[in-house]
């Protein structure tokens, strides 16, 4: 339906909301995943849908790990474009140690939610150019820009529009002076 969702959308939030806070584990996944789609198809209106979801999804992402924070990552990812610039940065700052963290996962879907993600906050106004080369940055070509993830035939694609959109917010002489070390690797 896309953006005709919103004119119902508070209503289709509330009637979910619950199961953000459920003790079945894969209840709380398919909430996360459908707020996650329902914030995709308002983009860029909503954001007070959300409003009483928004602390249970972080805390979502500090307290879960595997499938359910990739559910949970993936809401905030398409919740944190709706909010104002102030709302996003601060939540983008809560949110980078948690994605810094799955830098180093080897789930090629959490790869793949994360390198969204990244692209969705740094995207934001809210997010300021000091934080994304001080934070942002080292790790991300530390962790993402190597070898294996070249070859990847699943994750390539992600990480390309990652790095046009962190090129974006810091400048491209910045991105092309840490893409030179690599594009003298043999491999094509």
């Amino acid at each position: 339906m896309g953006c005709a969702v919103l004119p119902h959308l508070r209503n289709l939030v509330e009637s979910i909301e619950h199961g953000i806070k459920d003790e079945e584990q894969k209840v709380r996944t398919i909430t996360a995943l459908a707020l996650s789609a329902l914030a995709e198809a308002s983009s860029p209106y909503g954001i007070e849908a959300f409003g009483s979801v928004l602390v249970p999804l972080m805390d979502g992402v500090s307290m879960y790990r595997g499938k359910a924070l990739a559910a949970f990552l993936k809401a905030v990812g398409f919740v944190i474009p709706l909010m104002d610039a102030e709302h996003a940065g601060e939540f983008t700052n809560f949110l980078t140690p948690v994605l810094i963290r799955e830098f180093t996962t080897n789930d090629d879907e959490m790869k793949q939610i994360v390198l969204k993600v990244i692209k969705q906050t740094v995207s934001t106004e809210g997010v300021k150019v000091k934080y994304v080369r001080e934070e942002i940055i080292p790790e991300f070509f530390q962790n993402f820009w190597l070898r294996r993830n070249a070859l990847d035939k699943k994750n390539y694609k992600q990480l390309i529009e990652t790095t046009a959109e962190i090129a974006l917010k810091v400048g491209g002489a910045e991105i092309i002076k840490k893409l030179e070390p690599e594009l003298r690797d043999v491999n094509e």
